[in-house]
Parts: structure tokens; C-alpha cells; sequence
């Protein structure tokens, strides 16, 4: 929230980071024209880690004809350190050049001593500027700022305090619900792996029966025709056994030269099995 006038302050709500950068900001310097302040901030991260400067700085650029000897401007700040509302004010002095065919600008950093090492945890939250004087150069003329009292953020601050509370419970709640309903789909998911776990392990095992039982059925069958060849080639040594005692007994008796040509291929046919004669 920005508000701005000739004859009232200027503030900023902020509730950003430590370093946040406020917005630009114009100030009427009576009839003159105006000084702009130019990316005001309070409060910036230190050169150690965890650490928080307490320096103002912005940049001052000159709006009217005329050079300026001093410029008195004072930054009321309201901060929120580990969630305890603090306010402090910064007077800073500055002079400020002119050019006829330029813009003439300056940059102000203003390191607030006495906060030094006493800002941590801190964040700006508000920050008021308003003009106490300004004296031009040549020839010397001095302005007073608009009066005012001296701002209370502390109402505005515990309200942004209570804001950020119910925000962070409203986060904490949303993390929750959102890690209860993750909690769930992982449990869902866990469970579904665990169903096709186990129909793929049933799976598995009834193919694994299956070739077991096929494979004792094929050995079976291998059995069974072996033993089938066995006793045919068993039945046919047999048959040709008894053959040969039938040839035996018709023509051992016989010449040579009595013999049928079918009677002599036979017996040479069983002599070569060692069936003639038989045993």
C-alpha cells in the first residue's frame, strides 16, 4: 500500500525479503518542484551468513532547477523481529546537486549504528519517509516539511503479525492435508503394487507348475515310447529268433544244392545276426 501527498507522509507495507526494495517514491519540495527517492530499502543481508545490516539506502534524484545545500528527510521504520513488533526513526542529511542539462542524482547509504547487531531475525514490514527541511543553495532559501505526528505501527504491525500467523497456520494446514492425501496415494499405490505383486507371483507360479507338469508329461511320454520301442524291438528279435529256429530246422538237414534261393537268403540272413544255428 502506497499513499502520497504534499502534506502527509509516505509509507510502504512490506513483507518481503529482508533486502526487499520499496517503491519509488516523490517528495514536493515546496514550489520548486519535487526530489524523487529512488529504490529506498532498510535492512539488507550482511557479509556473513545469517547476518542483517541496519542501513538505509536509496537514491536521491534532483527534480527541481535548483541545487540543494541540505536536505533533512526521517524514515520511520516498523519492523517484525522473530514475530515482536519494533519501530525505529532515521534522520538523514543530504545535499544535492544541479544541471541545467542533466539529471542530477545521488546515492545514499546511511548505516544506523546504534542498530548494529540488533536486528536479527528482523524484517521490514512499514516504512514512512517525510521531508523535516531543505535549504537551497544560492540564493539560500530554507522549506519546512509538513507537520505531523510521529506514526504508531504497532497496531498496523500486530495486524500483519496476526495476517502472517493465520497464513502460516493456513500453509502448515495445506502441507498437512497435502502430505496426509500423498500419505494416502503412496499407501493406495503401495497396496495396488502389492495386488499385482502378488497376481504376478500367482501368475508366475502357475506357469512354473505348468511347465513342471508338461515337462513330466513329455518325460512320460518319452518313457512310454521308449519302452514301446523297446518291447516292438523285442517282439521283432522274437519273431526273428523264432524265423531263424524255423529255417534252421527245415534245412539243416539239406545239401547245399537242395537249398530254394529264398532258403539261402535266409540263412544268410541270420547267419549275419549269429541266429544260425541258433543257440
Amino acid at each position: 500500500m502506497i499513499r502520497a501527498s504534499a502534506s502527509a507522509p509516505l509509507f510502504w507495507l512490506c513483507s518481503l525479503a529482508v533486502a526487499q526494495v520499496h517503491p519509488d517514491v516523490t517528495l514536493a519540495l515546496a514550489n520548486y518542484g519535487s526530489v524523487r527517492i529512488e529504490h529506498p530499502q532498510f535492512l539488507e543481508p550482511g557479509p556473513a551468513a545469517d547476518t542483517i545490516v541496519p542501513r538505509l539506502s536509496f537514491t536521491a534524484v534532483n527534480q527541481t532547477r535548483t541545487p540543494w545545500a541540505a536536505i533533512v528527510l526521517r524514515f520511520d521504520i516498523g519492523a517484525l523481529c522473530n514475530g515482536e513488533a519494533r519501530q525505529w526513526a532515521q534522520t538523514v542529511r543530504f545535499s544535492l546537486g544541479w544541471a541545467p542539462d542533466s539529471t542530477i542524482s545521488r546515492q545514499i547509504a546511511d548505516l544506523n549504528i546504534p542498530l548494529v547487531d540488533h536486528v536479527a531475525g528482523c524484517r521490514t514490514e512499514m516504512l514512512e519517509a517525510r521531508l523535516l527541511s531543505a535549504q537551497t543553495g544560492a540564493p539560500i532559501r530554507d522549506i519546512s516539511g509538513p507537520s505531523g505526528d510521529i506514526p504508531d505501527f504497532a497496531p498496523q504491525l500486530h495486524e500483519i503479525q496476526t495476517v502472517r500467523e493465520a497464513e502460516a497456520t493456513k500453509e502448515a494446514e495445506r502441507q498437512r492435508a497435502e502430505a496426509e492425501a500423498q500419505a494416502k496415494t503412496d499407501a493406495a499405490e503401495a497396496e495396488q503394487e502389492k495386488i499385482e505383486e502378488a497376481a504376478r507371483s500367482k501368475k508366475e507360479a502357475a506357469e512354473a507348475q505348468r511347465r513342471k507338469r508338461l515337462a513330466a508329461e513329455k518325460k512320460k511320454q518319452d518313457a512310454d515310447k521308449a519302452a514301446a520301442l523297446a518291447r516292438y524291438e523285442e517282439a521283432q528279435a522274437a519273431r526273428v529268433r523264432t524265423t531263424c529256429a524255423d529255417l534252421y530246422s527245415k534245412t539243416s538237414n539239406k545239401k547245399l544244392s537242395d537249398l530254394t534261393v529264398k532258403e539261402d537268403q535266409g540263412i544268410r540272413a541270420c547267419q549275419a545276426l549269429q541266429l544260425y544255428p541258433p543257440d
